[in-house]
């Protein structure tokens, strides 16, 4: 079976609900970063997303002139889910880490997808290991540190450092 296919299946069987998380509430960070924009508006790679940072595009949903908070915070809760699957699937012992370690990885999963995510692998196995010096430098040095602010990248390094 092809790896990707492999990957949807374990993020398919996690389980479904973010409320099992063992870790803060990740929606002020992802709002402080993200923004809550309730047009749409057109990402850097051309594809449409809207709320904080929900891929319009990516779900093949169709673009309306505008969205309530009832549906921001919809698409909030099963974009939360899906990346908390991801990284269950993705960082062995996950649940287990210190939250600060959590918020990076899910506010990483959030910038480059589960599937991008898988390609993080060093940062993925020295997270696993609560090897956060090796995390710190990985995280540098990756494709998401140059997609996202200083402030971010900033916050990230901090977080990590702070373990």
């Amino acid at each position: 079976m092809k790896p990707l296919i492999i990957l949807a299946l374990i993020i398919l069987a996690a389980p479904l609900c973010a409320d099992t998380l063992t870790a803060p509430d990740y929606r002020a960070s992802l709002m402080k970063f993200e923004g809550v924009k309730t047009v749409p508006y057109k990402e850097k790679d051309g594809s449409w997303s809207v709320g904080i940072g929900h891929n319009l595009t990516a779900h093949s949903q169709r673009i309306k002139p505008s969205y309530t908070r009832d549906e921001i915070s919809d698409f909030f809760d099963r974009d939360l889910a899906a990346a908390t699957r991801a990284a269950r699937a993705l960082i062995q012992g996950f649940d287990d880490l210190p939250d600060a370690a959590k918020d990076v990885a899910i506010h990483v999963i959030w910038g480059v997808g589960p599937t991008g995510f898988q390609s993080f692998r060093n940062l993925r196995l020295a997270l696993s290991k609560r090897a956060y010096l090796a995390a710190t430098v990985e995280l540098v040095d990756s494709r998401w540190a140059k997609q996202v602010s200083k402030d971010r990248l900033d916050w990230a390094v901090a977080r990590l450092q702070s373990l």
